[in-house]
Formats: C-alpha cells, structure tokens, sequence
C-alpha cells in the first residue's frame, strides 16, 4: 500500500483558483440581469468606444455597414469573418558615391496575410470569441495569433481573457497594423517584449 502524499501549496492554491473561478463563471452566465448594467457616467457619452469584445486587438468595427456577406447570426453563435494582406515594396535612388559603397536594387514581398473570426454566443451575451490565423512568411507556415474567448464583468467595469493575446503595453502596440499609416515601430520592440503570450488578461 502506498503512503499518501500531502498536496503541495501550489497544487492546493491552483485547484482553490480553478473551483472559485467555476462558481464565478456560473453565477455570472447565469444571470441575466447582471447584463444589463451600465455606468451611468459613460453610457450617454457617444466619443468612447462602448463595444468591447474578444477581438479587441484587431481593430475598431467599420463605422459604416457597407457588406452583410461576411456575417453569420445563429440561435448559439454569431461570426463576422475578416482578412488581411499586406506587401511592403522599397525603391532607391541612388547618386553615384552611394552606388559606390552598395547596389541597392527595388524589391517587394508579402509582410502580412491573415484570417480573423470573431463572435458571441447569444445564450451566453457576456461571452465573445475571437480566432486569428496567420501566415507567417518567414517560417513559410500559418500560425495562431489573437485566440481566445473573453467575459464581460459589467459591474466591475472589466473583462477576463484567456487565450493568446498581446503581451505588453505601449502606444504603438495599440495600433494594429492595417492602420499604421505612420512611422514603423522599432524593430527592438518586439524583441525586447514579446508580442504574443497564452495565459489570462
């Protein structure tokens, strides 16, 4: 007969989380009426943004509902599907001491393509999803990015994501991509913070 093992702190605290995050979940999902709770200092205000889900990181909702092809609406899911494509292309023009020191010559090639799909659940309003797939071209392979579902906390004014999403915060990591029509970031940025990180925001 083997001798029984006490449970370590860590073992005891992550079970303790996970039972207590469980009975949260479920309270709140099954609830209703927690739902419709607003913060009556920003529910009139019209310069904010009041649309919070998962796919937060993927930019703003077209202002404008110019094509409905590309959204789905079901008595369990909704899904809105998008994509994107990038291709970056540089010219030079060269003096002759320049051409001297290097020849520089005009190339282009493909910076970004991705899919992105995103959605709620309609038993479910305080529970939204989002899924990024994308082509990375230096390793020539599609990879996950932004993945994960996220809960709303109306009351305590927040939300909870699990999934992989962006690690760090910074000015221009708040940007997406599609709209940087501004100066490019560092290219240390990303090498000193991870952009990417699986866990809970």
């Amino acid at each position: 007969m083997g001798a029984v093992r006490p449970m370590g702190l860590t073992q005891a605290m992550t079970r303790t989380c996970a039972i207590w995050w469980a009975a949260l979940c479920a309270q709140w999902l099954t609830n209703p009426g927690l739902a419709q709770s607003t913060n009556p200092q920003t529910a009139n205000d019209t310069s904010l943004t009041q649309t919070v889900d998962a796919s937060g990181a993927d930019g703003d909702v077209p202002k404008r509902q110019l094509v409905s092809w590309n959204e789905f609406e079901g008595p369990y899911a909704t899904l809105r599907v998008g994509a994107g494509f990038l291709y970056d292309y540089v010219g030079f023009g060269q003096d002759d001491a320049s051409k001297q020191q290097m020849n520089l010559a005009p190339t282009g090639g493909v910076r970004d393509a991705r899919l992105i799909f995103k959605g709620r659940f309609p038993k479910l309003p305080r529970l939204s999803y989002t899924i990024g797939y994308m082509y990375d071209v230096n390793a020539e392979t599609w990879r996950f990015r932004q993945t994960g579902l996220m809960l709303e906390f109306p009351d305590l004014y927040g939300q909870i994501f699990v999934g992989r999403t962006k690690e760090g915060m910074s000015t221009n990591k708040l940007m997406v991509g599609y709209q940087g029509w501004t100066n490019e970031r560092a290219t240390s940025n990303d090498a000193f913070n991870p952009i990417l990180a699986d866990g809970i925001k």
